[in-house]
C-alpha cells in the first residue's frame, strides 16, 4: 500500500531542510544539531526500539560511557519539547529508563520512507506489468511521475554536526543512494516525455537531472535529440560543447562516439524540417474514402470508459488485436481514430489508417489496402503478402483497420501478420464479430442521454440546464451539431424534452443524432422529432426528411439490406411495421428456423439486443430502408 504523507497525523519532512507538521498544522523547525540527527534515525526506523546506550555511542562515541549517557539524556530532552510531548495526549516518543522508541499510535511518517516505500511498490509494479515498452507506458510512467513532487531535496540538506562515529558515514551514504532514486525516476519520466512528443517537459527534467549529474552522457543525448525535434539546433551544439568542455576538465576525456556523431549529424542535418514533427494518425487511404471519413473537426464527447480499455489495451505487450464492435452508427470509426491520436506518439514507425469501402467499383484486396496505407509499392502482385511481411516484419506500428467485416473472407491475413510481425498492432473496426484468435473486443453502443417519465406524466424542467448538457454526450452533440447550422441555436428548458426524445428514438446513436440535429436551421425541434418519429414507423417518406447530401448514409445502410439472406429479410420485414420496431422474443422464436439467425442479424448491426426479452431493429436501418 502507497504511503500518503499528506494522510499522516504527524509529518516528517527530512528531504530538504528539515522540519516536522505537528496534527494541528503548527510547524517545526530543527536546528541542525544532535537532536536533527536522533529525529532522523527514529523517523526512518520508525518501528525500531533504540536503547540509550547504543544512542550514546552512535552520537558521541569519543565521551565517556557517563558523559555520552547525560547529552543522549540532554538531547532527548530537547526533542521532546520541540515535538511538545510534554503537553501532547498522544506523546510521539516512547521513553523509559533504557529505551526510546516512535510512539505506533502518533501516526508519524516521513517523506524519505513516503519516497522509498512508493519506489519500492513502483518498481515492483512495473515488473509485473505487462507492456510493450516501459518508455511509452502511460501506466507505469504515471506512477513513477507521481514519486517525483515527493522528493523535496537532498536529504538533511545543510549542515550536520560531525559526531567523529559511524553516522558522519552513514548520512551521505543515505543521501547518495536516495538521489540514485530519483534520478532513476527522472530519467525514466524524461524517457517517456520524449517518447510522447512532450518535448518542453522532457528538456526541463532533462536539465534537472544534468544539474545533479552533469556528466550523464546518455541524459544529454536524450537532450540533443528533444532540442533537434524542435528545431533548435544551435542550443542542442551549445549543450554539447558545455558538455565536452565539462568532461575535458573533469576527466581529460572526450565524449562517446554516439554523442560525437549524434552532434555531427545535428551541425549537418536539414533542420528545418525537424520543426514540423507530426504525430497524428496518418489516413493514408482517404483518397478512395474521403466520403466515409469522419469529421474530424467535431469535438469528441465522452467516451472516457472505452477510450480507457483501448489505450490500456494499446500499452500491453499482449493483446495484438483490438476490435472496436457496434451497430453502424454508434462512431466506431472517430473512437478508434481519436484513441490511435492520443497515443500515435508511441509508435516508433507510425499509426496508419486504411478505410475499407464496400462501395469501391472494384474487388478489395486486403493485403494491397495495407500497402497503400504503408505507402509501400509492389510491381509484382502475386507477391504482395511476401513483400507486406517483409516491410513489417521489424516494424513497431499500430494499424487501423475501417470496416473490416466489409472483407470476412480475408481476416486470415491479419493472423498472418500479428504472427509473423512481433511489434504491430492492429484496431479493427467492425459490426460483427470475425473470429480472429486472440482478438480483444471493445464494445460501444451509443451516447448516453437521459430518461424522460412515462408518456402522460407531467415533466417539468427546473434545473441548470447547462449541467445537464454537460453530463450527457448526446445532448453535447446534438448541440453542437445543431450550432453548425444555426449558430444562435441553445437547447432551451422547452426544446430539452423534445432533444431527448430525439436521442431516445435513435438510441443514442451519434451518426443518426448528427442527420437529426443538421436540420435545425429548417425545423423545430418539435418537427424534427416529429419527422424522425415518422421516419421510424414508416408514416413519412424518408426522401421527404433526408437531403441529397446524406446519400452516402442511405447508401451504407442499403448495404446492410443486401447483405441479408432472403430469410432475413423476411424477418426484418416482419419487425418493421410494429411500434419502434419492437418486438418480444417470443414473437421471434415463432418465425425463426434457428436461433442462429437472430444472431447473425445482430452480428450485422440489423437488430439491437434490448432488456425484457426483446429485440429493435436498428433505428437507422428503419431510418433509411424503405420496405
Amino acid at each position: 500500500m502507497n504511503i500518503d504523507l499528506d494522510t499522516a497525523s504527524l509529518k516528517v519532512r527530512l528531504l530538504g531542510r528539515a522540519h516536522a507538521i505537528l496534527p494541528d498544522g503548527e510547524i517545526i523547525q530543527f536546528r541542525a544539531d544532535t537532536s536533527l540527527l536522533l529525529m532522523t534515525l527514529m523517523a526512518l526506523q520508525p518501528e525500531k526500539t533504540f536503547r540509550r546506550a547504543d544512542l550514546a555511542l552512535m552520537l558521541y562515541p569519543d565521551h565517556n560511557d557517563q558523559r555520552a549517557s547525560q547529552n543522549v539524556r540532554q538531547v532527548i530532552h530537547r526533542l521532546r519539547k520541540l515535538l511538545k510531548d510534554d503537553v501532547r495526549v498522544t506523546p510521539v516518543l516512547l521513553i523509559d529508563s533504557a529505551t526510546i522508541r516512535v510512539n505506533p499510535e502518533a501516526g508519524l511518517v516521513s517523506d524519505v520512507a513516503q519516497f522509498s516505500e512508493n519506489l519500492k511498490l513502483t518498481r515492483q509494479f512495473i515488473r509485473h506489468h505487462s507492456h510493450r515498452r516501459l518508455e511509452v507506458c502511460r501506466t507505469c510512467n504515471e506512477k513513477i511521475e507521481s514519486l517525483l513532487p515527493m522528493y523535496g531535496g537532498s536529504l538533511l540538506d545543510g549542515y550536520l554536526p560531525n559526531t567523529g562515529g559511524a553516522l558522519d558515514e552513514r548520512v551521505p551514504a543515505m543521501r547518495q543512494e536516495l538521489q540514485s532514486d530519483l534520478l532513476w525516476s527522472q530519467r525514466a519520466v524524461a524517457a517517456y516525455y520524449f517518447a510522447r512528443g512532450r518535448l518542453d517537459q522532457c528538456i526541463a527534467l532533462l536539465a534537472q537531472i544534468l544539474r545533479y549529474e552533469p556528466l550523464d552522457e546518455e541524459a544529454l543525448r536524450m537532450q540533443m535529440r528533444a532540442l533537434q525535434l524542435q528545431g533548435k539546433r544551435n542550443q542542442a551544439l551549445r549543450c554539447y560543447h558545455d558538455f565536452q568542455a565539462e568532461l575535458h576538465l573533469a576527466l581529460d576525456i572526450e565524449p562517446e562516439e554516439e554523442t560525437i556523431l549524434l552532434a555531427q549529424e545535428i551541425r549537418t542535418a536539414n533542420w528545418m524540417g525537424m520543426q514540423n514533427t507530426d504525430w497524428r494518425v496518418q489516413p493514408a487511404t482517404v483518397d478512395h474514402g474521403t466520403e466515409l471519413f469522419p469529421d474530424i473537426t467535431l469535438p469528441f464527447f465522452n467516451r472516457a470508459h472505452e477510450i480507457g480499455q483501448i489505450l490500456d489495451l494499446l500499452e500491453s505487450a499482449e493483446h495484438r488485436v483490438i476490435v472496436i464492435k457496434g451497430v453502424i452508427g454508434a462512431g466506431k470509426t472517430r473512437l478508434a481514430l481519436h484513441a490511435a491520436d492520443l497515443d500515435c506518439s508511441a509508435w516508433r514507425d507510425g499509426v496508419y489508417l486504411a478505410l475499407l469501402n464496400r462501395n469501391m467499383p472494384q474487388p478489395m484486396n486486403l493485403t494491397l489496402e495495407i500497402m497503400q496505407a504503408l505507402g509501400i509499392s509492389s510491381s509484382n502482385s502475386s507477391e504482395n503478402r511476401t513483400n507486406l511481411l517483409n516491410a513489417l516484419r521489424d516494424k513497431e506500428c499500430l494499424i487501423i483497420l475501417d470496416n473490416l467485416d466489409e472483407l470476412p473472407t480475408q481476416t486470415d491475413l491479419v493472423r498472418v501478420l500479428v504472427n509473423h510481425c512481433p511489434r504491430i498492432k492492429f484496431i479493427i473496426t467492425t459490426r460483427k464479430h470475425l473470429g480472429i484468435k486472440g482478438e480483444k473486443v471493445v464494445h460501444i453502443n451509443g451516447l448516453e442521454y437521459p430518461s424522460l417519465p412515462e408518456e402522460g406524466s407531467d415533466w417539468k424542467f427546473n434545473g441548470d440546464i447547462n449541467a445537464i448538457i454537460n453530463r450527457y454526450p448526446a445532448l453535447q452533440l446534438f448541440q453542437e451539431i445543431a450550432r453548425r447550422a444555426k449558430s444562435d441555436f441553445v437547447i432551451s428548458p422547452a426544446d430539452l424534452p423534445l432533444v431527448i426524445q430525439i436521442c431516445s428514438l435513435l438510441i443514442g446513436l451519434p451518426l443518426g443524432i448528427e442527420l437529426a440535429a443538421s436540420y435545425t436551421r429548417l425545423f423545430t425541434c418539435e418537427e424534427i422529432r416529429d419527422g424522425v418519429y415518422g421516419c421510424l414507423n414508416g408514416v413519412a417518406g424518408v426522401s421527404d426528411f433526408i437531403a441529397d447530401r446524406h446519400g452516402v448514409f442511405r447508401k451504407r445502410f442499403e448495404n446492410i439490406w443486401e447483405s441479408l439472406e432472403p430469410v432475413e429479410r423476411d424477418l426484418v420485414r416482419l419487425v418493421y411495421p410494429h411500434p419502434d420496431g419492437v418486438v418480444t422474443d417470443d414473437l421471434l422464436a415463432a418465425n425463426l428456423a434457428t436461433i442462429e439467425t437472430l444472431v447473425t442479424l445482430q452480428d450485422k448491426s440489423t437488430f439491437i439486443r434490448m432488456p425484457g426479452s426483446r429485440v429493435k431493429l436498428h433505428p437507422l436501418v428503419r431510418f433509411f430502408c424503405k420496405l
